[in-house]
């Protein structure tokens, strides 16, 4: 280990690990960069508060072939949900929101959205591979659809569906605050509450988050979060 570490560190026998085996890590990095399966990674191995396993492996950009380094930055992409949950319990842990909440309360454009299903004509033509029949009806289990936390579970139905278009995906300069009114307009891919459907619902629950805390959902986040836990390499925007 080249890099300067805030974490003590340690070999890997003196916190009962093997150092012969943890070398294995990097057999199997660079078997995943030569195979094309990522272009490098950072790993690093901490046990009992010390860190016995830090190493970066490929490059940072595949055109310069600049070679990755130990302080790199990541997308965080999917892990960026926990962080996102545990904003929403905060704001419920300062009764700023109830789970049992209907989302309307705090954005009136979701109020009264239909739903997109396919009627019988189009279950045929769906079977022949022909172009597919949709019509508008109203929720059915509202209260599936209104609370709050479903919008973060995927069952709120705001899945992208052919019934039900999404709207095109929002761009940097176009904030939660306009982009959800046009996520509101719907329809809805489910009837709430009867399926799965990935997409949509964390963007809602952060927008509900900046509306009862008064803050961009980036600066809640950086203000509440990542700032009081010293996590001075994080930002939701670089």
């Amino acid at each position: 280990m080249t890099a300067t570490l805030e974490l003590p560190q340690a070999t890997p026998e003196e916190v009962g690990m093997s150092g012969k085996r943890l070398n294995r890590v990097s057999d199997v990095v660079q078997e995943f960069i030569e195979e094309g399966r990522i272009q490098g990674a950072v790993v690093g191995v901490a046990r009992r508060g010390k860190v016995v396993y830090f190493e970066a492996q490929g490059v940072a950009n595949v055109k310069t072939e600049a070679p990755l380094q130990m302080d790199a930055m990541f997308n965080m992409a999917s892990s960026t949900k926990p962080i996102l949950g545990v904003a929403a319990m905060m704001v419920i842990e300062e009764g700023k929101l109830k789970p049992s909440d209907p989302v309307e309360r705090y954005i009136p454009e979701f109020r009264d959205i239909k739903v997109a299903v396919l009627d019988e004509a189009g279950k045929e033509q769906a079977k022949s591979k022909k172009a597919s029949e949709y019509r508008l009806v109203d929720v059915e289990s509202f209260r599936h659809h209104s609370r709050s936390a479903d919008t973060h579970s995927g069952i709120a139905g705001l899945a992208r569906s052919k019934g039900a278009k999404r709207p095109k995906a929002r761009d940097r300069n176009e904030t939660l605050a306009t982009w959800i009114p046009k996520v509101a307009a719907g329809p809805l891919s489910f009837q709430p509450g009867t399926q799965w459907g990935y997409g949509g619902g964390l963007e809602v629950v952060a927008r509900i988050i900046e509306i009862v805390s008064g803050m961009p959902f980036n600066e809640f986040v950086q203000e509440r979060i990542f700032d009081p836990l010293d996590m001075k390499d994080t930002h939701w925007i670089l």
